[in-house]
C-alpha cells in the first residue's frame, strides 16, 4: 500500500550522503513490490473467507477457514513491516515536516472518503449482506470499521517512527525496538474501534521495517537463493508449530492477551514475515512471469486495500444466489477483489472526475505541495 511519500526507489543522493551508514538501493526493490502483493492478496482472501464463515456457508472448523486463520497470524504484521521500510527514505527525500504533512493529510482524506463511500455501499446492501449497517454510524467517523482501521494506525505509526527514528543509529534501533516491542506485547489482541487505537500491537513491526529501511533491505535480498529457501521452510515449520501452541493474531479480539501467549504469537508473526520475504525473493529470481504479475499488484496495493471489501461482498452475494461452491466463490472473489480495484485505479489516472477516489484532488495536492 502506497501513500504520499513512499517509493521503492533509492533515496536521493544528498540523503545518502547524510546517512552513510544506510546504503542506498541501486534499483527498484521488486522483492518489496512482490511482498506487498502477497500480503494484499492475503487480505482479500481473508475477507472473502470471513464473509462465507459469517454467513454460515463455510464451517469455522473447515480446512479453508483454518488456512485463513494461519495466514491471519502474519498478514497485518507483514504489511506494517513493509510500510515501515519506506519511512526513512520518505523523511530523507521530503524532510520531516513535509513528509508528515503530506502523509497525514493524504491518509486522513482517504480514511474519511472511504469511511462514507464504504458505509453507503454497506447501508444500501444491508438487506443482502451479513450485517446491517446502522445509519447512525455515519455520524461517528472516529469509530472505524472493516479494513479502514489500518489507515489511522498508519498515521500513528508514521508519527511514532518519525519522532524516534530507529534507523539513525544502532543504539536508537535497540531502544525503539525494545520500547515498541513492549507496547506490542502488552496490547497484543487489544483493539478498540476508535481511530488510532486499533492495531497498536503492530507498532514493533513497523519500527523493525523502518530500522532496516530500503537500503539495508536491498543488501539482505541479495542473499543466496538456497539460504532464502531454507529460511522459508524453517519459517513455515515454526509458524505451524506456534499456531498449534495457541498463537493468536495481533489484530483480533478486544482483550489483551497474556504475556506468554502474546510472546508465542509475536514469534509466529515474525516467522510469517520471514516467509513472505523469502517467497518474494524466490519468486523474483525463479518465476519471471509471476514476478511481473505480482509486481504489478504490489504497486497498486492502496486501491486494492481501499476498494476490495465491497467487491468481495458483491461477488459472495452473487455467487450465493446461484449456488456456486465456497471454494470457487473465494477464488472468484479474490480475482475480482484484486483485479477490479487495479483496473479502476488505472482508469482513474489522469481523469479528475474519478481520480479523487484513490488520491487527493488536485487542489488538495497543491495545498500539500505548498
Amino acid at each position: 500500500m502506497t501513500v504520499a511519500g513512499e517509493t521503492s526507489q533509492a533515496s536521493s543522493a544528498p540523503a545518502a550522503r547524510r546517512d552513510t551508514a544506510r546504503p542506498s538501493p541501486p534499483r527498484r526493490l521488486i522483492e518489496v513490490d512482490v511482498a506487498r502483493a502477497l500480503v494484499v492478496v492475503g487480505v482479500v482472501f481473508n475477507h472473502a473467507v470471513d464473509g462465507l464463515v459469517t454467513s454460515g456457508v463455510v464451517d469455522p472448523a473447515s480446512e479453508l477457514a483454518s488456512a485463513n486463520a494461519v495466514l491471519y497470524m502474519f498478514r497485518m504484521p507483514a504489511l506494517a513491516f513493509l510500510l515501515g521500510l519506506f519511512v526513512p527514505g520518505g523523511v530523507d527525500r521530503y524532510g520531516t515536516r513535509t513528509y508528515l504533512w503530506q502523509r497525514l493529510v493524504a491518509v486522513g482524506y482517504l480514511y474519511l472518503l472511504w469511511f462514507y463511500l464504504q458505509g453507503l455501499v454497506e447501508f444500501f446492501a444491508s438487506g443482502v449482506k451479513n450485517h446491517v449497517f446502522p445509519s447512525a454510524r455515519f455520524l461517528s467517523p472516529w469509530t472505524s470499521y472493516g479494513q479502514l482501521w489500518f489507515l489511522p494506525f498508519l498515521a500513528v505509526a508514521t508519527v511514532t517512527l518519525v519522532a524516534f527514528r530507529p534507523w539513525q543509529s544502532g543504539r536508537r534501533t535497540v531502544v525503539v525496538l525494545i520500547a515498541t516491542g513492549a507496547v506490542s506485547l502488552a496490547l497484543w489482541g487489544w483493539n478498540m474501534e476508535v481511530l488510532g487505537l486499533h492495531g497498536l500491537s503492530l507498532l514493533v513491526f513497523a519500527a523493525a521495517g523502518a530500522a532496516i529501511g530500503l537500503g539495508r533491505m536491498t543488501v539482505l535480498v541479495e542473499g543466496r537463493s538456497c539460504c532464502w529457501a531454507l529460511l522459508g521452510v524453517g519459517a513455515v515449520l515454526g509458524l505451524l508449530v506456534l499456531v498449534n501452541l495457541g498463537a493468536a493474531p495481533a489484530t483480533s479480539g478486544s482483550v489483551a492477551t497474556s504475556l506468554p501467549a502474546a510472546s508465542v504469537s509475536f514469534v509466529a508473526a515474525v516467522c510469517g514475515i520471514l516467509l513472505v520475504i523469502a517467497l518474494s525473493v524466490l519468486i523474483v529470481r525463479m518465476a519471471p512471469f509471476s514476478r511481473r504479475f505480482f509486481s504489478a499488484i504490489g504497486t497498486n496495493t492502496l486501491p486494492i486495500f481501499l476498494a476490495h471489501v465491497a467487491v468481495v461482498a458483491g461477488v459472495r452475494i452473487a455467487m450465493g444466489q446461484i449456488g456456486v461452491t465456497p471454494g470457487w466463490t473465494v477464488a472468484l472473489a479474490v480475482v475480482c477483489g484484486v483485479g477490479g480495484p487495479v483496473v479502476a485505479s488505472r482508469f482513474a489516472i489522469g481523469r479528475p472526475t474519478v481520480q479523487w477516489l484513490f488520491v487527493p484532488p488536485a487542489q488538495v495536492r497543491r495545498w500539500l505541495a505548498a
